[in-house]
């Protein structure tokens, strides 16, 4: 192979590499009713990511894939809420961090809690 194809693949691969510009994390959720891939992931009001793909896993399972920032950092006793985000029904995730300096790692799958937008912990 020629040294400058070698050259331009290897630009190509590092560009694609460092445009990964999040995490993704699974949620299994109890009821996916509204919750749509695109979906926002709010913390604090700020929006940190979206929800990807959204199926049907581990024996029955319904898993949400969340795409959030690189730059948030998520304690492990961290809480999702899926919660509404408009009158149509249309659900959000909300992410209430914890106080843990151990950080959530993406092979582990914690649960959300469904539960009416006022009684979100802010």
């Amino acid at each position: 192979m020629r040294p400058l194809l070698k050259l331009a693949l290897l630009v190509i691969i590092v560009t694609l590499y460092s445009c990964n510009s999040h995490n993704t994390y699974k949620l299994k959720v109890g009821n996916a009713d509204g919750l749509y891939k695109g979906a926002a992931i709010k913390m604090s009001g700020l929006e940190i990511g979206t929800v990807g793909d959204i199926g049907v896993k581990d024996g029955g399972a319904i898993i949400a894939l969340l795409n959030i920032s690189n730059e948030v950092p998520i304690p492990v006793n961290s809480k999702f809420y899926v919660k509404s985000s408009d009158l149509s029904g249309t659900k959000e995730i909300q992410l209430v961090a914890g106080s843990s300096i151990e950080l959530l790692n993406p092979d582990s799958v914690p649960e959300a809690t469904i539960v009416p937008a006022s009684h979100v912990p802010y």
